[in-house]
């Protein structure tokens, strides 16, 4: 039992290490829009509609 543990540890540690990766492209974008979205309601925060 112990054995498989320890074989299982490094296996899954990474998968999610991947699964970190994986994610970072996504998560870049989602930062990158909501800068992109402040900026557009600085700029336009002082016209009047």
């Amino acid at each position: 039992m112990n054995a498989a543990r320890r074989e299982l540890r490094p296996a899954l540690g990474g998968a999610l290490f991947a699964v970190g990766w994986l994610a970072a492209p996504l998560t870049a974008c989602g930062v990158q829009k909501i800068a992109y979205d402040l900026a557009l309601w600085r700029s336009f925060r002082q016209h009047r509609v």
